[in-house]
């Protein structure tokens, strides 16, 4: 089976709810849900393909940090819903390194940046 950069077809395509945030997935993609500290509130963060992967090297999406409220406490998260599965680094203009992480079909990856 191929798989392309411009695959067409999802299914199960579904809302998932990962520390009270609703993220979207799908039978044939993953997501991301990154937890920041307060600082990174309402900016861009730039999610990039590695060169070295076939399925990523094209992808550059972004994800805004948002403040969440849940159970009496403050999140800082930014979601990135039905990425492609494969290995992808995270830029967030200088501000953190370039931490990489990889995204499995039908699963939500998290990752958490602490100072």
């Amino acid at each position: 089976m191929t798989t392309s950069q411009d695959q067409s077809r999802e299914t199960g395509i579904r809302s998932v709810n990962v520390r009270g945030v609703a993220v979207s997935i799908s039978n044939q993609r993953g997501a991301l849900l990154l937890v920041v500290p307060a600082s990174f509130h309402g900016r861009r963060i730039t999610i990039k393909g590695k060169a070295a992967d076939p399925m990523t090297w094209r992808v550059c999406v972004y994800a805004t940090v948002f403040e969440h409220k849940r159970n009496g406490k403050t999140q800082y998260i930014a979601v990135s819903p039905r990425l492609l599965p494969g290995n992808y680094y995270l830029d967030a203009g200088g501000h953190h390194g370039f931490d990489e992480f990889t995204i499995d079909r039908a699963y939500v990856s998290q990752m958490q940046w602490t100072y």
